[in-house]
């Protein structure tokens, strides 16, 4: 915890104005905590009167007790400058729900990759491939014309969310910092869970269908067992290589809808509830697998065989091939928690942002300030909607 008075001293030393950016950059590298600061004693050491004095401890009774002659901030505010007050206090508090907006538990919003959106609708647009369109062409003969078809899938619209969270006088004067830091961190956490839940009803295609995937003005759900994809495997419990290794037959089979061609889908991820996460570090990790002819062991002539794990981490060619992903809320999600899910993340799916969670601070002196007695408000919003740009590099598997 800084001590208030050594705060005081800096300010009175080196300015209001020079010890707010030390601070800012303190705090933004991640030197000093908001936990380690108090609303109190940053009122009192930034708070000025016009001519950049300190004014300390008597303007904030003036402020902020009710009992004083000056019953709003704003009265003061004619003679005092609170706005340095602001730029800290209001930076402590974002930092603090930006830190829990981004939770190491969130790791599936972590996976899918953002794109830049200028336009609330938007459509991928672009060509088919061509194929194999390269002919033999007679001596003399003309070349024929290559032609190509029109391809686009057109993504979901996007929604703005956020949050306000406002700093009373009564914060202030009775010291309430951690309860106010508490409550920016509970409302980051919920920021952040909201946009993590989306990012896996999006993997799982179960609890919404705004995320899926439109390609040429016809929607599809994410998972299909016939045409135009296959990517759907039932009967196909995770229990050892096998299972994994039918899923990527699947992927052995995906073709591009325009030509027929076969596409490389290269799955890298592997999503369990952690109730099956056990099991896919065991499958993954196995040293090695034992074959056994018909008879064995009691016929002398059959034979066991034993060989490295072809899909596993350990000592292969094949080594890390998968990461595997899990979480409670990913579980929640699951209509079934025995499914699983193998897929390239990067090319399946994307989050197309308008703007990303963004901080800002309402000026001091507002209407609010006098009616409500809040001295300092901060939002955070951002805009945004996760969609499946190519559902050919996801597949999921049923018990």
């Amino acid at each position: 915890m800084i001590n208030n008075r050594e705060l005081r001293r800096m300010a009175e030393l080196n300015g209001a104005e020079a010890t707010v950016g030390h601070l800012s950059e303190s705090i933004e590298a991640g030197h000093l905590k908001p936990t380690d600061f108090s609303l109190r004693g940053l009122f009192q050491a930034l708070v000025t009167n016009r001519d950049g004095t300190i004014v300390g401890n008597d303007v904030l009774e003036e402020c902020c007790d009710p009992r004083g002659p000056r019953k709003v901030l704003s009265e003061s505010a004619h003679t005092v400058d609170t706005s340095h007050f602001a730029n800290v206090s209001g930076l402590l508090t974002v930092r603090q729900a930006m830190d829990a907006y981004k939770a190491e538990e969130f790791v599936f919003s972590a996976l899918i990759p953002t794109m830049s959106a200028a336009r609330q609708l938007e459509r991928l647009s672009g060509t088919s491939q061509l194929g194999d369109q390269a002919q033999i062409i007679g001596e003399s003969k003309p070349y024929p014309t290559a032609g190509f078809t029109e391809d686009w899938v057109d993504l979901p619209t996007m929604l703005k969310r956020g949050f306000i969270v406002p700093v009373t006088k009564e914060a202030i004067f009775f010291d309430e910092t951690a309860q106010v830091l508490r409550r920016a961190s509970d409302l980051g956490y919920s920021f952040g869970l909201n946009k993590e839940k989306r990012a896996i009803d999006c993997v799982i295609d179960e609890n919404t269908t705004a995320h899926r995937y439109k390609w040429r003005n016809s929607t599809y759900a994410t998972y299909q067992t016939s045409t135009p994809w296959i990517n759907s495997k039932t009967s196909n419990a995770l229990v050892d290589w096998t299972d994994i290794d039918a899923v990527e037959a699947l992927f052995a089979n995906m073709v591009d809808p325009n030509t027929g061609e076969p596409i490389e889908v290269a799955p890298n991820t592997l999503m369990v509830a952690p109730s099956l996460e056990a099991t896919a570090m065991r499958v993954l990790d196995a040293i090695g697998i034992a074959y056994h002819s018909a008879g064995y062991p009691t016929n002398a002539a059959a034979l066991a065989t034993t060989a490295g794990n072809p899909i596993g981490r350990a000592g292969s060619k094949y080594s890390m091939k998968y990461s595997i992903v899990s979480s409670r809320q990913f579980a929640a999600r699951l209509a079934t928690d025995t499914d699983w899910f193998l897929n390239n993340p990067a090319k399946a799916w994307v989050y197309r942002e308008a703007w990303p969670a963004t901080p800002s601070q309402a000026p001091v002196n507002s209407e609010m300030e006098f009616n409500n007695d809040i001295a300092f408000r901060f939002k955070i919003s951002e805009m945004g909607a996760y969609a499946t740009v190519d559902p050919r590099y996801a597949a999921k598997s049923a018990a």
